[in-house]
């Protein structure tokens, strides 16, 4: 059993996750010029299929001084027929990933770091992991490679809503997800759409659902709302030293699958019990 998205995979499914009605293609490219999507950068290892690929993004805690990688637990371990787990093999982490051979660091990653209540499935409501370097501040410019563009222009900061409530997401609130597609050769890709409801799930934690276009290899991408008045609401209701006036989006989620009979995809929502785990795992890495 296992989720894996094999390293340029083109297959009869490589449509799964286009919500239109023709499957056609919305999302479009982050080319990193100007004004850019904040993005994340693509995990790859090695899984029971071969090379993989997802998509993770730099987790900082600044309580800790520690860096880590937010990502799904699919994109880290397997699960066997008899609920063994098995942990992929050489991971890294490629920084803000334009293409095959560009990217602002290469990350080894020496520790992942799985919720323990995940059990396999993308809808469990746990389907989230933490990974870390073996440099708990690491360098985001490490290992970067030759043809890396000198000015990468200017991301637009996230902020991070570290107790998700799933009342707090009304209808057709605006969301993006931005990843890398397995299939689109190391490049980003981002898409908006709308909030379509949550779910408890039978474990206790919660999947929201959404109109957000996404493909295998995007798992592990932050769920973000782009709704400004949503966002400024959220900074009041938990103000932060960091959270300035340009934080205008808000990560709530980590993408993990799709719904195809529903017509929709779905991720993991960042509660109040899963922020929590997070803190104590960076905790207890620190001290390491």
């Amino acid at each position: 059993m296992g989720f894996c998205t094999k390293k340029g995979e083109m297959t009869s499914w490589s449509t799964e996750g286009l919500l239109s009605g023709n499957k056609e293609d919305r999302r479009s490219l982050v080319s990193f010029q100007g004004t850019y999507t904040l993005i994340a950068g693509q995990i790859e290892g090695e899984c029971h299929e071969g090379t993989f690929v997802g998509t993770g993004q730099i987790f900082r805690n600044q309580d800790y001084g520690v860096q880590s990688i937010l990502t799904c637990a699919h994109n880290v371990v397997g699960l066997t027929v008899t609920k063994s787990w098995v942990p992929f093999r050489n991971l890294f982490f490629y920084n803000q990933r334009l293409g095959p051979h560009t990217f602002t660091a290469k990350i080894p990653l020496v520790k992942a770091v799985v919720h323990p209540k995940y059990d396999g499935s993308p809808a469990c409501g746990y389907d989230i992991a933490v990974c870390f370097a073996k440099d708990k501040n690491f360098n985001t410019t490490q290992n970067a490679s030759n043809d890396t563009p000198e000015n990468y222009g200017t991301y637009e900061e996230v902020g991070y809503r570290s107790r998700a409530n799933a009342e707090e997401l009304t209808p057709e609130l605006a969301l993006e997800i931005c990843g890398y597609p397995g299939d689109k050769n190391g490049y980003p890709y981002v898409h908006q759409g709308p909030f379509v409801g949550a779910m408890q799930t039978k474990l206790g934690g919660c999947i929201i659902t959404y109109k957000v276009d996404t493909t295998p290899g995007q798992s592990g991408s932050k769920v973000t709302v782009v709704d400004e008045e949503w966002v400024a609401a959220e900074k009041k209701r938990e103000p932060a030293p960091w959270k300035t006036e340009k934080h205008r989006k808000c990560t709530v989620a980590i993408h993990t699958g799709n719904d195809p009979v529903g017509g929709v995809n779905f991720g993991t929502l960042i509660t109040e019990e899963i922020h929590l785990w997070l803190r104590n795992v960076i905790e207890d890495y620190s001290k390491m």
